[in-house]
C-alpha cells in the first residue's frame, strides 16, 4: 500500500507512520510466541521486550527485518509473531536466528484487526521500533532502527510511543 498526496504536498506523518506500521499487520502472522529463526545453524535466541503498553486486551504485533526492503514492506517480513497483551509488556523469542543485520517494529493492537488505528493526531495504539528510532513527520529509516545481532544471546528493549 502506498500512500498518495494531493500534487505539491507531502504525506502526513500519520499517514507514511500508518504506511508502515501496517506492515507489521500482516494476515499470516504466527500465533505464538517463540519461533524457528531462519533454519541455518548457529544462531541464538534474540529476545524483544516491548514496553509501555497502557492497557491490557487484545495483540502485539512484532516483526523483525533483515533488510530495508522487508522492513519498509508491507508484503515481506521476515519474521512475524503476535502474542496476548497482558500486562505493561510484551516479549518475544526469535530462537536460532542467524547473525546478521536486523531491524525491527512492533505495535499493540488493542483492537485486534490486524493494522495500526489512527486518529487526529496519528497512531491510536501503542508502537515502537528497534533502538527505539524514530523518524521524523514518519517512521524510522532503517538504517536507525538496524542492529548487528551476532548469533548469541541479545536482548532489546523497545519502548512504547
Amino acid at each position: 500500500m502506498k500512500s498518495t498526496s494531493l500534487p505539491g504536498t507531502t504525506p502526513s506523518r500519520s499517514t507514511r507512520l500508518a504506511v508502515l506500521l501496517a506492515a507489521c499487520a500482516v494476515l499470516t502472522i504466527a500465533d505464538v510466541g517463540r519461533t524457528e529463526g531462519t533454519g541455518e545453524s548457529g544462531g541464538g535466541a534474540l529476545t524483544v521486550r516491548f514496553s509501555g503498553i497502557e492497557e491490557a486486551g487484545g495483540v502485539v504485533i512484532f516483526s523483525v527485518a533483515s533488510s530495508r526492503e522487508m522492513f519498509e514492506s508491507e508484503d515481506e517480513a521476515q519474521l512475524i509473531l503476535r502474542v496476548p497483551a497482558d500486562g505493561a509488556e510484551a516479549r518475544v523469542v526469535y530462537e536460532d536466528l542467524a547473525p546478521g543485520v536486523y531491524a525491527v517494529k512492533v505495535f499493540h493492537d488493542a483492537n485486534e484487526n490486524e493494522k495500526i488505528d489512527m486518529g487526529m493526531m496519528g497512531p491510536k495504539e501503542k508502537f515502537g521500533f528497534s533502538n527505539n528510532a524514530m523518524g521524523f513527520l514518519g517512521p524510522p529509516d532503517f538504517d536507525d532502527a538496524k542492529f548487528e545481532f551476532d548469533g548469541r544471546e541479545l536482548t532489546i528493549e523497545i519502548d512504547a510511543h
